[in-house]
């Protein structure tokens, strides 16, 4: 027994023993036999195999789980994992294919030139100027200088360089499709020290070397990023510069997460792979300047948002999702009635409305090198 020394006469008092203290229940919930109401979860309440657990500074004490209806928390986390699980089954369906483009050494642009595709990518610059801005300034693009913009488009890069290197400097922006030169050319008629060439990113090559080479969202859809980056590194003037802007899609997603989103961004992941695009190749940006031999590099990444109220993020997605739509159903990675793409934007609207949640937008990463 314990003991305790009184205060007064200075004689040890005996004291009854504590009470044994009681084993507490594990926290294991399954789900789909009972659910605790989310004010009984605060109050220290679980449930085990069937009964509900009360967990307290007694010990524990078990009574009947009571009937309740699924609450629309339980069913979020139950869609949310059962989205998760679809994903990892679309990871492992693409793994293969990729592997076989990729020993091909293939690059397949797999956006296309259309009307849509070119409203999109005018949507998906404006998201994304003010982090193209920031970069390309601290990288070092000056006034004067002659710049080479891989895969230009319809000219958003080229144009924003222009405005950086004045009327005394010179951009060529080169891409391989004619539509989207068109497009450009068009565009920037009031620029004239921009020029468009239609050319292969992998292969083309001018006369005169350049003092920046900047290529934005380009290395993601390449099998062979080193290579061409070697390439054109070959172009530069002792000293020049080599930026690469590219996007981070490990990033994005819904906070808290919608299972809406997470599938559809499943979905455009995989039909990226599958057309031997890179979607998280901002993550490597610096390491494949280096690997191409450039010194001094560096980089960092801007993170946009999207609040529940801005439109922004809902369009963005389903955008891209409309544009892949007929690879993601040739894959078999869902159906029509799965994606349901006429009604996309605004189910995705409404969904991160009444969660409340924020989509992440893609990471733009940015990595320069210098040529020595």
């Amino acid at each position: 027994p314990a003991h305790r020394l009184s205060a007064h006469a200075g004689q040890r008092q005996q004291v009854p023993p504590l009470p044994a203290r009681r084993r507490c229940v594990p926290h294991a919930v399954r789900v789909e036999r009972c659910q605790v109401p989310a004010d009984e979860r605060r109050r220290g309440q679980v449930r085990r195999d069937g009964a509900l657990v009360v967990v307290g500074r007694a010990g524990v004490s078990r009574q009947p789980c009571q009937a309740t209806s699924r609450g629309p928390a339980v069913a979020a986390i139950q869609e949310h994992r059962a989205s998760q699980r679809r994903c990892r089954r679309v990871a492992a369906q693409v793994t293969q294919p990729r592997r076989e483009i990729m020993k091909e050494q293939m690059t397949n642009y797999a956006l296309g030139s259309s009307d849509q595709e070119i409203e999109r990518l005018d949507r998906q610059s404006a998201s994304i100027e003010g982090a193209t801005r920031l970069l390309l300034r601290a990288s070092g693009i000056q006034p004067g200088m002659r710049v080479l913009d891989l895969g230009t488009g319809v000219g958003h890069v080229a144009m924003l360089v222009a405005e950086l290197v004045g009327p005394q400097g010179r951009v060529v922006g080169i891409d391989n499709s004619v539509r989207l030169l068109d497009v450009a050319a068009t565009r920037a008629a009031a620029q004239p020290q921009l020029r468009f060439v239609e050319g292969d990113v992998r292969s083309w090559r001018d006369d005169e070397p350049f003092d920046a080479i900047v290529g934005r969202l380009i290395l993601f859809h390449l099998a062979d990023p080193v290579s061409v980056l070697r390439h054109h590194a070959a172009s530069l003037r002792a000293g020049g510069l080599l930026l690469a802007l590219d996007f981070d899609l490990g990033a994005s997603r819904a906070e808290p997460a919608l299972p809406l989103v997470d599938e559809a961004l499943c979905w455009v992941k995989a039909a990226f792979e599958r057309a031997g695009a890179s979607p998280a190749i901002g993550t490597k940006l610096t390491l494949l300047l280096a690997e191409a031999g450039l010194s001094d590099v560096q980089g960092f990444g801007v993170q946009g948002y999207a609040a529940p109220g801005d439109t922004r993020g809902p369009a963005l997605l389903s955008g891209v999702v409309r544009t892949l739509a007929p690879q993601i159903v040739a894959a078999g990675l869902a159906t029509p009635e799965q994606i349901g793409i006429d009604s996309f934007e605004g189910r995705v609207g409404d969904a991160v409305r009444a969660s409340g949640s924020v989509i992440v937008l893609p990471t733009l990463a940015g990595a320069w090198g210098r040529l020595r």
